[in-house]
């Protein structure tokens, strides 16, 4: 018997998993469109979301993948794997909340971060207490550049570069 490959090659081949293996489970699938962008290949980004919600269920186990994008090719087949072969053993009365591909810029495009360049896992403020930090000004430019692969890059690069010279590494 041959293994199975588990992993997808690409954000498409994941969201085409996930969204059979969700069917074949009977969830219940919607599609949230990020409308500010495309991938890679001009295709449409998706979150979906597929809900396994059995009668009278009182709980509730919610399972997301690619928080960081370029994770989502493992969280993807970690959810792919639930849905065709544990969701079965679940305690009764448990529904279960799938979110694939929080993150579905940086997956399609296997970066960390969002189109906006947030790392949505770590980038929160609460704002009614906005921190107070009166050097990030000087490297604000250079940590969100015009461009990521161009001139623009070399030229962060090289403020950050002089910024570490004048002030050192802390």
């Amino acid at each position: 018997m041959t293994e199975t490959r588990r992993f997808p090659d690409c954000y498409i081949d994941a969201r085409r998993r996930f969204r059979q293996a969700a069917a074949g489970r009977g969830a219940r699938l919607t599609a949230f469109a990020n409308e500010r962008c495309r991938g890679p290949a001009g295709e449409r980004l998706l979150t979906d979301v597929a809900c396994v919600t059995p009668a009278a269920a009182n709980r509730v186990l919610v399972l997301v993948s690619g928080v960081h994008g370029i994770e989502g090719f493992a969280g993807s087949a970690a959810q792919v794997q639930f849905l065709e072969e544990q969701g079965a053993d679940l305690p009764p009365r448990t529904a279960v909340v799938l979110v694939h591909a929080l993150n579905p810029f940086g997956f399609a495009h296997e970066r960390r971060v969002n189109e906006d360049n947030v790392d949505i896992n770590r980038n929160f403020v609460d704002h009614s207490r906005p921190p107070d930090n009166a050097d990030y000004e000087t490297v604000h430019a250079a940590l969100l550049p015009p461009d990521w692969a161009g001139p623009g890059r070399r030229a962060a690069d090289m403020a950050l570069q002089g910024v570490l010279l004048e002030r050192g590494e802390r």
